[in-house]
């Protein structure tokens, strides 16, 4: 599985994108009623 980044997109933007995906992520399990998906984000 490759993915192609276009020129523009450098590391710093790629880390940005990343952490507010996770964010996105982490606020849909926390308003997620199912509990075992939190139980398993938890390490």
């Amino acid at each position: 599985m490759r993915v192609e980044f276009l020129p523009s997109i450098d590391f710093n933007q790629m880390l940005v994108y990343s952490t507010f995906a996770h964010l996105l992520f982490l606020t849909w399990v926390m308003f997620l009623p199912d509990h075992r998906t939190q139980e398993q984000i938890v390490v």
